[in-house]
């Protein structure tokens, strides 16, 4: 069960939160990168980030290769390593040649309190079909996980979008996007695709509002939109160039994986995307 634990931020109000245990899944492609950096930018002072880059082969028989070179890989791994070296992180760097990838994947991320990876690039539907590393670690794991995705000012944290889904189950997450938001000054949007009960959403909503601004949002501003969950926050974060959704997550499997908030976010959203399931520990509050 991932741990959070809250750590010191250089020129900010108060305490940013940070994981003690970062795993970040290397693929070679300029999503992989982008989750260096920011799965950097969690983790607090004596924490560890760990690289991973898993060698597998793609295929078997005729068609086996490499799931990516040695040339390659070599390239990944160094540019990985000054990323996080910028960032002023100390990366331990792990290569790991067993398969399936995604399995390799998510047998390291068990050990730790932060999965990063880039954001996916098929359509969701089809992931429904084949799983990628990204798809099965939101379907399995009880931690945070971020799917990353560059941005074209550099700044993760300039806007964050906290799509709340106003029950018990959004406590982690909204605790989470609101320290973030709170910590790096950062605009801080509140969203809720409302139900059919319009008026308790709305009071809890607000009731959340005011839990952001004890974690140093001055202002955060709360939309209510009536509509399908995923289309109304893919939507509200296009529409105010959000750099960072937050989101709660009930890993749902099976046939309900059709229904997956979640998931259908992560792969149609514009922005980097980090998803906190119920379980996980706040602690350090």
């Amino acid at each position: 069960m991932a741990e959070l634990e809250e750590r010191g931020a250089e020129g900010s109000a108060g305490q940013a939160p940070g994981f003690a245990r970062v795993l970040c899944a290397l693929d070679g492609k300029e999503g992989g990168f982008a989750a260096v950096a920011q799965a950097a930018s969690l983790v607090r002072p004596g924490g560890e980030l760990t690289l991973l880059l898993v060698t597998s082969f793609r295929n078997e028989g005729e068609m086996r290769g490499p799931a990516i070179g040695p040339i390659d890989a070599h390239a990944a791994v160094k540019r990985a390593e000054s990323i996080a070296e910028e960032a002023g992180v100390a990366a331990t760097i792990e290569v790991d040649p067993a398969a399936p990838p995604a399995r390799v994947v998510l047998d390291w991320a068990a050990d730790h309190d932060l999965i990063a990876i880039g954001a996916p690039a098929g359509s969701w539907l089809g992931s429904l079909v084949i799983a990628g590393v990204g798809d099965s670690a939101l379907r399995e794991l009880r931690t945070p996980v971020l799917t990353a995705r560059a941005s074209s000012t550099g700044d993760t944290y300039r806007h964050v979008l906290i799509a709340s889904d106003a029950l018990e189950d959004s406590a982690a997450s909204d605790w989470l996007g609101g320290r973030l938001g709170g910590t790096h000054g950062s605009q801080v949007t509140l969203l809720h695709a409302l139900s059919r009960r319009p008026r308790e959403a709305h009071e809890r909503v607000l009731a959340q509002a005011e839990m952001l601004r004890e974690h140093g949002v001055a202002r955060p501003d709360v939309v209510l939109r009536h509509g399908r969950a995923h289309e109304v926050i893919v939507d509200v974060a296009e529409r105010l160039s959000a750099s960072l959704i937050v989101q709660g997550s009930r890993r749902r499997s099976g046939v309900r994986t059709l229904g997956s908030v979640s998931r259908r976010v992560v792969h149609e959203a514009g922005c980097s995307v980090l998803t906190v399931p119920p379980e996980t520990e706040l602690t350090g509050v």
